[in-house]
């Protein structure tokens, strides 16, 4: 299977990493570089920490020479319960086969092991710049082209899993009407009106933030990283959750601002069917109209994401906080596409 041929490729290292301290998470990460790296001599590797992700920790290691920066990401408390590393690991070899991802090195009992890609990460300053988004829409589009064997589409169950996981009882939620009820009526609203689209089916990195974009500098070419949601979706779904990501994800959610214009995502995607090589050419209004309706699912999934997150993760974040402003930008959407009042 794809899975063994990723293991014999990468192999497996009996580690656990404790990540209670900073102390242990090196000690942890001495003991992967070890194994991935024998030759470097323990005394001259250099580390950085790198605190960009709100769900895992990440320490990038390298021995005299940067180029060959090996990263050990270890996963956070609780995601054990949202993500399937075993596909994660899956996912990385697809795209590093199809030179939109990093090099995976091995996999340890509770993280990851491989290439830092050289670059810088997508910044809310470079969004304006034709060059590198229509670089991100070509890439997407190459990421959308691969084969995949399997289409079952993840995104229902993945929100059905996400609300039976989620507890919704901090006080701050309850009050804006954030309760499990509420959320599984929502979802079904969603599913009634998107589940049979026109949008086809591909292989979606489903987490496209700004954050888990390289730019590479010379080229202006980029690279998707942090697979970890990864899988058959629509492929709307991942050009809307893409779009609303650039508002990021830290204070105040200004979706008003950062939200790009009709006249931006169609050019986007304009540049994305043009390179989507496998599929009939699809209308450009019809794309553009779908990707409105599914950033309704982006903005509940994440919600649904953050109140988990605010439960489990040990990583210092308002998740309570993000949770309630995706769930007020998605009522928020909902009038704006003129269907408030339609679930009742």
């Amino acid at each position: 299977s794809l899975l063994q041929e990723t293991m014999s490729m990468a192999s497996h290292m009996d580690i656990t990493v404790d990540i209670t301290t900073e102390e242990g998470m090196k000690a942890g990460a001495v003991e992967v570089i070890k194994t991935v790296r024998p030759t470097w001599e323990q005394e001259l590797v250099e580390w950085k920490v790198f605190s960009d992700g709100i769900t895992n920790k990440l320490l990038g290691a390298w021995c005299r020479d940067k180029v060959d920066m090996v990263l050990v990401r270890v996963y956070g408390a609780g995601t054990e319960k949202i993500i399937d590393r075993k596909v994660e690991l899956e996912n990385m070899k697809r795209m590093e086969d199809m030179g939109c991802g990093s090099k995976v090195y091995g996999s340890f009992n509770n993280g990851l092991c491989y290439e830092f890609i050289h670059g810088e990460i997508l910044t809310q300053g470079m969004l304006k710049d034709k060059v590198i988004y229509r670089s991100v829409a070509r890439m997407m589009a190459k990421m959308h082209s691969v084969q995949l064997e399997n289409k079952k589409v993840l995104l229902w169950d993945r929100m059905e899993h996400f609300i039976s996981c989620c507890n919704p009882v901090s006080d701050r939620l309850v009050k804006e009407g954030m309760t499990k009820d509420k959320l599984r009526v929502e979802l079904n609203m969603l599913r009634g009106l998107l589940e049979n689209c026109s949008s086809p089916v591909v292989f979606c990195h489903n987490d496209a933030l700004l954050a888990n974009i390289v730019v590479k500098k010379k080229t202006e070419e980029v690279i998707f990283i942090d697979m970890e949601y990864g899988g058959p979706s629509y492929a709307a779904f991942d050009i809307a959750n893409h779009f609303v990501e650039f508002v990021g994800c830290e204070g105040e959610l200004d979706y008003e601002r950062w939200l790009p214009s009709k006249e931006y995502q169609v050019d986007w995607i304009e540049e994305y069917l043009a390179h989507r090589g496998d599929i009939m050419q699809e209308e450009v209004e019809v794309v553009y109209n779908m990707v409105q309706q599914f950033m309704l699912c982006a903005h509940l999934l994440w919600s649904v994401w953050a109140v988990i997150q605010a439960e489990n993760s040990d990583i210092d974040f308002d998740f309570v906080d993000y949770a309630l402003q995706r769930f007020r930008e998605y009522n928020r959407w909902k009038g704006v596409l003129g269907m408030v009042g339609e679930e009742e």
